[in-house]
């Protein structure tokens, strides 16, 4: 937060203060102080005093950091590789907690506006679940060489943890058939041991950090454990993110528990259902099953007709329409 001006600086402590009494996580409040301090860097104003044409802007910028207009202006670029406005989910996050910074301000009597209510709500963004898949999941696991880098991709996929919860993860966690976790909003949860992450728990201490930083005291931060597996990722030559293992892990206990959705939802430790459902995929296969699987009543017959489903990959003559065809023949059966 140096880079604040002193007003700014000042009220950020308060801020943080404030937050932490109203029981946030210290990563919520780092999150927020970091995301305006930024603003201010960005805009070359003090964070408290910026108008809605410097959150506008803001709000608008490209994905690269701190490339601001004043830099444009310079003759400052970004790379090819990184050119590009922020995405819509991160705009739409920058915005609620830009919301929560100038509604603070407010309530505390140190500006009488809300600068955010004069710009145009980010629409939701409607995600989607974007899972690895088992056969990628296990050419990552036979491509990884440390056993520390293994249990970070065990806690993620076996035990659906997060990037933060595994780099805090600590021995007392396990307790016999049991794995205790501090999530979201310092949230504690429990949750069954999976067998790959007990057999995997003997090599690791008992009590105490499992990932402690290489310099200083504490664990490893949540960025160096997406770090460690995206780079073992790229290795395996897998496409994605450490997050996805907690897709995959929500995706494959929703298929375990025959479709449960609630029992999803308590492994996953969602409030809301709709948050598991982002994390739950299903496939092409699994949505022609379900509607195939439909029982054939009266009328839906087809005047009696014996129909039978022929794929592409079994029929020369597919549809062209749909890659599939119906097969029968007429008649009473």
């Amino acid at each position: 937060m140096n880079d604040s001006g002193d007003l700014t600086a000042e009220l950020l402590e308060q801020w943080a203060v404030w937050m932490r009494g109203a029981g946030m996580s210290e990563r919520t409040v780092s999150n927020r102080l970091g995301l305006v301090d930024h603003l201010g860097r960005y805009a070359g104003v003090e964070a408290a005093l910026a108008e809605w044409q410097h959150l506008a802007e803001f709000l608008g910028r490209d994905a690269t950091p701190l490339i601001s207009p004043s830099t444009r202006a310079a003759g400052g670029t970004t790379s090819p590789a990184s050119r590009g406005r922020i995405s819509p989910g991160t705009r739409a996050v920058n915005y609620a907690d830009l919301h929560s910074w100038f509604s603070w301000l407010v309530a505390m009597g140190y500006r009488s506006d809300n600068p955010v209510d004069r710009l145009h709500k980010p629409r939701g963004v409607k995600r989607t679940a974007r899972p690895i898949t088992t056969a990628q999941l296990e050419r990552v696991l036979a491509t990884v060489n440390r056993r520390r880098t293994r249990a970070m991709v065990l806690l993620g996929a076996y035990q659906g943890l997060r990037a933060h919860e595994i780099a805090k993860f600590r021995g007392e966690d396990i307790d016999g058939p049991w794995l205790s976790v501090v999530g979201k909003g310092s949230k504690p949860a429990r949750l069954p041991l999976h067998p790959a992450v007990a057999a995997i728990a003997h090599d690791f201490p008992r009590y105490g950090w499992w990932f402690p930083a290489h310099r200083g005291p504490g664990p490893v931060s949540g960025n160096s454990v997406s770090n460690t597996i995206s780079k073992l990722m790229r290795r395996a030559e897998v496409n994605a993110t450490a997050h996805q293992l907690r897709h995959w892990y929500g995706t494959e206990v929703l298929r375990a528990s025959g479709g449960n959705t609630r029992i999803a939802q308590e492994l996953l430790r969602h409030e809301s259902l709709t948050s598991t459902q982002i994390y739950t995929f299903v496939d092409d296969d699994e949505c022609r099953a379900a509607v195939l699987g439909l029982p054939v009543v009266g009328a839906a017959a087809v005047a009696g007709r014996r129909l039978r489903v022929v794929s592409p990959a079994d029929d020369k003559r597919p549809s062209p329409a749909t890659g599939w065809r119906w097969e029968g023949r007429s008649g009473v059966g």
